[in-house]
């Protein structure tokens, strides 16, 4: 699968033999980012499997295929609100699952629910996710808010 965004190209590979999937990043020409995992990663527990060494991360990979594998913005909004629960999601972690949305507005309703589970507050990476300005001051109005609630 090959897709655009701004700046970016990504092209996903998914292997038959052994279901994994490659996702690379271009910008410029040039491999920005690699990321991988194993699709049998969706069938562990979402909070994790007890022998993981980092839970977390496994259940972020999940997450993400599960977003990923949904057909079309209103079901990955759907899968995205309904597995969200308690979580804490990294502004990178975010940023990735922004990335799965094409457009700017479909953006900035999965923001709205991923906002209050960020666990850090690096937002550039985030607000760089957005094509369009409208896109890009929209996520900040919401991320400003986020942080004024956090710090009153």
């Amino acid at each position: 699968m090959r897709r655009f965004r701004s700046n970016v190209e990504e092209w996903e590979y998914v292997t038959i033999v052994d279901d994994r999937t490659v996702i690379i990043d271009f910008v410029d020409g040039r491999v920005s980012s690699l990321d991988s995992y194993d699709k049998s990663a969706d069938l562990l527990p979402l909070r994790g499997h007890p022998t993981m060494v980092n839970p977390g991360d496994v259940y972020f990979n999940e997450l993400y295929n599960n977003v990923n594998n949904a057909i079309g913005s209103n079901e990955r909004q759907k899968v995205l609100n309904s597995n969200l629960h308690d979580a804490s999601i990294s502004c990178n972690e975010c940023a990735k699952l922004l990335k799965l949305f094409t457009f700017d507005d479909d953006k900035v309703k999965a923001l709205k629910l991923l906002a209050p589970h960020l666990s850090n507050n690096n937002y550039d990476i985030i607000v760089d996710c957005f094509d369009f300005e409208s896109g890009k001051q929209t996520s900040k109005d919401i991320l400003h808010s986020l942080q004024s609630k956090r710090n009153s």
